[in-house]
């Protein structure tokens, strides 16, 4: 009878919240709650005395960077390539989409330049530098990553890459989650929380090397004084994706917020992994929330590892002091269970 008053009273909640999303509608795994509306206030755009690199179409000889053709589009604008004449490579150039609400997306990606800017590290995608294009739109410009997402690689295995293929596919996703928490790892020692860990999220390139993107929606567990993040401590609404939320995040608590919250997302990065469904699932946004919310515990089927369902049941607890305590101790869980499947093969 609790739950249900809890789950009434959240439901409630969710009713008075602005969202970019309509949440009676059929959910997309893809599609990130609250992106725009979490981003709209947060830091202003560049003022005018920081030095932006300048983008020119082709045939246009101005400034070190030209603009291509478009290599990839999502919900907040697209990825165009770039080249840079001075040493002759190609990079990608993520534009804001036009249109209501352009600021807002704007100053998003100056938020998720100045994140990515400071997180220097193998699984991070390195950002080149802010840019603008002559009709004075503010740009980001980062390495090109040829390659996959992780969830075109589960969803059709001949993609994986030869680093990850083999006869043992699970064995492949579980070295790329490996690697996830290697970046998130560093993130959080950085004071940054990513909050929409996911399978969309990450890149995965020809050569097997692994990039976590897009940390658009990324907060800052400390106030470091420079005011590029906003303090998780601070967010009062739902971000994230339905589908891999941790309660707290579904709750739009912000003092709830800590590492423990990307450990959930990471767990239910493996619960996708293992039975190919999202964590939560449902037949609208709302309803997918509404189960973040409770976030009770999944039966597995024998086809999933004990081991591993254990994992994951406790990454993705719905109290934060009953999951790992952090990225470090769910990534050395994993690593258990990869060796102990070795030994038991050999």
């Amino acid at each position: 009878m609790a739950a249900d008053a809890d789950r009434e009273t959240f439901e409630q909640f969710l009713e008075t919240v602005a969202s970019d999303v309509d949440l009676t509608a059929a959910p997309d795994e893809g599609v990130t709650l609250g992106a725009e509306v979490s981003r709209a206030s947060v830091i202003p755009a560049p003022p005018d005395d920081v030095p932006l690199i300048l983008l020119t179409d082709p045939g246009v000889d101005a400034g070190d960077f030209e603009l291509r053709g478009v290599i990839g589009e999502g919900g907040m604008g697209e990825v165009r390539l770039g080249w840079q004449r001075s040493v002759g490579r190609e990079v990608a150039v993520k534009i804001p989409r036009g249109g209501p609400g352009r600021s807002s997306r704007i100053t998003a990606l100056v938020r998720e330049a100045r994140v990515t800017g400071r997180l220097e590290h193998p699984n991070v995608v390195p950002m080149h530098g802010l840019g603008r294009t002559p009709d004075g739109t503010t740009v980001m410009v980062m390495k090109r990553v040829e390659g996959q997402s992780w969830r075109d690689l589960a969803d059709e295995p001949a993609l994986m890459p030869e680093r990850f293929a083999g006869r043992d596919a699970l064995a492949g996703h579980l070295r790329i989650l490996m690697e996830v928490c290697d970046a998130v790892h560093f993130a959080h020692a950085r004071g940054v929380l990513h909050r929409d860990l996911k399978l969309d999220n990450v890149l995965v390139g020809a050569f097997g090397e692994v990039y976590v993107v897009d940390w658009g929606i990324a907060v800052a567990l400390t106030d470091d004084g420079t005011g590029h993040l906003p303090l998780a401590r601070d967010v009062t609404a739902p971000a994230g994706t339905p589908g891999y939320m941790a309660p707290e995040m579904a709750a739009g608590q912000g003092s709830a917020l800590g590492a423990h919250s990307d450990v959930y997302c990471l767990g239910a990065i493996l619960h996708r992994l293992l039975v190919g469904t999202t964590r939560h699932v449902g037949r609208t946004y709302l309803q997918i929330l509404s189960r973040a919310f409770q976030s009770e515990p999944f039966e597995y089927g024998p086809e999933v590892p004990a081991e591993l369902a254990a994992i994951c049941n406790r990454a993705t607890a719905a109290s934060p002091s009953a999951r790992y305590p952090d990225v470090t101790a769910f990534r050395q869980a994993v690593q258990g269970f990869i060796e102990h499947r070795s030994s038991a093969r050999l």
